[in-house]
């Protein structure tokens, strides 16, 4: 069996610009916090949960409740639905997708999203509803989301494709092979940091079976 994983925003939906607009407004509208220019970097998790966790902690210079995390997300997701009206794929992610499945390969979503908000997002791009999906809801590590989704299976061969720097050191932390989803600057960061191959988008299917083939475990020098 092989596992192909995948994260959702900015690797198969083109949905950064709106998510992380939402999210950052949120912190202002629901708790007086400005939150523009925040220098993610240095968070321990790079979830949902995780960032809004620990956001809060170092405004408030004290743990939030489960209640303040909830307050978060509810208000986020208002405003997301406010303004996420119409989302598209990465360029042929539907169809690469749906070629692995052909090709009996087993295909899972990893998000540091909510499970709320990933719904809607994959709703809004035209993703089938039946892809399994593990988000931040329980999890605030996107290691133990990746487990998660990989569960109690036994793949003999598993793949993560992903956009962000995080998603990278996820790969390297479990050892997996990574793929990165970037151009231009973000593809030169996602090299930088560890990831051997990059690709612009899933619209050359042979171009990314033949990167599926090389990857490896992303690795620093």
């Amino acid at each position: 069996m092989s596992l192909a994983i995948f994260d959702i925003d900015g690797t198969i939906v083109d949905s950064n610009a709106v998510d992380n607009q939402c999210f950052l407004e949120t912190f202002a509208r629901e708790f007086g916090i400005d939150a523009a220019g925040t220098d993610w970097s240095g968070y321990s998790h790079h979830t949902d949960r995780g960032l809004a966790h620990e956001f809060l902690r170092r405004a408030w210079s004290r743990d939030p409740e489960e209640v303040d995390i909830v307050r978060h997300q509810s208000a986020f997701m208002r405003l997301l639905r406010e303004r996420a009206n119409v989302l598209h794929e990465i360029a042929g992610a539907k169809k690469f997708i749906q070629l692995l499945r052909r090709a009996r390969w087993t295909v899972a979503l990893a998000t540091g999203a909510w499970s709320e908000s990933a719904a809607l997002k994959l709703g809004l791009a035209g993703f089938p509803a039946d892809l399994p999906l593990v988000c931040c809801d329980t999890y605030a590590s996107r290691e133990d989301i990746v487990r998660h989704a990989i569960g109690s299976q036994q793949p003999s061969n598993i793949v993560v494709f992903g956009d962000g720097w995080w998603d990278v050191r996820t790969a390297r932390n479990l050892g997996l092979p990574f793929i990165g989803v970037a151009s231009g600057s973000a593809a030169e960061g996602l090299r930088r940091a560890g990831a051997t191959e990059v690709i612009l988008d899933f619209s050359d299917a042979e171009m990314v079976l033949a990167a599926m083939q090389r990857a490896r475990p992303p690795e620093l020098d």
